[in-house]
């Protein structure tokens, strides 16, 4: 059928909540002082345009509730549904929900849901979740969340998450997450990813995360990280890894540290890595190398440098 200028065709007869949005639309390209049709095409515009479009399909195929259109729904009557009565609800419904509705639920209501249905929650659905109520997710319910959702959720809705729902995370989920959203994780939240989701992980991420929460980590975790997000480590990062987590460690992954977080290894790690990961380290990685951590070097280890690198050690490093 036709398209309009947002990528969608308008539903028949507008809904208060299809005007706010194609007002906010509007509104946010006369900020940026163009027409809605070039708004459009830009990136941010293009996807506000798809969610936009997304939620007013839903909206349209979205069954009743109570003899009431969801989309008519306030942050009120959301609050007085019942539980029983939610579990019911499927992807079109909680689309065609406004955002500023979605606040009220709570915790027991989102433990009601059926997991296959909270894919119809968009990113800005999920930023308005009351942060309280997140601790109702489980698992599946985390697992099937869209990635581009996940975004909305900022360090009080990840705090708040129950740790064993953490495993539904999946790298794209983790990747769509900004770093002030990673802060908000706990010690037994990050241990409890599945080491598959660490592939999302950036190096921004990285970087907000409190270097105590690397004791958590194993072989399989560190394994899976990203090479690139490698580089938001610093020295107490390092220091903090358990030494048998470093076997995870692999040529590309040495290669992006930091040269000054490479400082924080202790003898025990360089005892515990994979002699071929070794490769990745430059001389820059070498002459950073703390003296007495040198100490855990095996002939095998030091044998896998490149001629380069071995020749940044120091004489200092080497009398250890």
């Amino acid at each position: 059928g036709r398209q309009g200028i947002y990528g969608f065709e308008p539903p028949e007869g507008p809904s208060a909540q299809d005007i706010a949005e194609r007002n906010a639309f509007e509104a946010e390209a006369a900020y940026w002082g163009i027409a809605p049709e070039d708004y459009a095409d830009t990136p941010e515009g293009r996807a506000r345009a798809e969610e936009m479009g997304r939620r007013a399909e839903a909206r349209t195929k979205a069954e009743l509730i109570d003899g009431k259109r969801p989309d008519s729904f306030n942050q009120d009557d959301i609050a007085k549904l019942d539980f029983s009565l939610v579990s019911d609800f499927d992807r079109d419904q909680f689309a065609a929900f406004a955002p500023t509705a979605v606040s009220g639920f709570g915790k027991d209501h989102f433990a009601s849901f059926d997991p296959t249905a909270v894919s119809g929650f968009g990113k800005d659905h999920v930023a308005a979740f009351d942060p309280d109520a997140v601790a109702g997710f489980g698992k599946d319910h985390v697992a099937a969340f869209d990635p581009m959702a996940v975004a909305g959720f900022d360090d009080r809705h990840i705090a708040a998450f129950d740790t064993a729902a953490m495993a539904g995370f999946k790298a794209d989920h983790v990747a769509a997450l900004d770093a002030t959203a990673i802060s908000g994780l706990g010690k037994d939240q990050f241990a409890a990813f599945d080491p598959s989701a660490m592939a999302g992980f950036k190096a921004d991420h990285f970087a907000a995360i409190d270097y105590g929460y690397m004791t958590a980590l194993g072989k399989e975790h560190v394994a899976a990280f990203d090479p690139m997000a490698v580089a938001g480590f610093d020295p107490e990062h390092v220091a903090a890894f358990d030494p048998m987590a470093v076997t995870g460690f692999d040529p590309y992954h040495v290669a992006a540290f930091a040269p000054t977080a490479v400082a924080g290894f202790r003898k025990d790690h360089f005892a515990a890595f994979d002699p071929l990961a070794m490769e990745g380290f430059n001389p820059l990685h070498v002459a950073a190398f703390d003296a007495d951590a040198m100490a855990g070097f095996k002939g095998q280890t030091l044998k896998e440098l490149d001629p380069e690198s071995f020749a940044a050690v120091t004489t200092d490093q080497l009398a250890k």
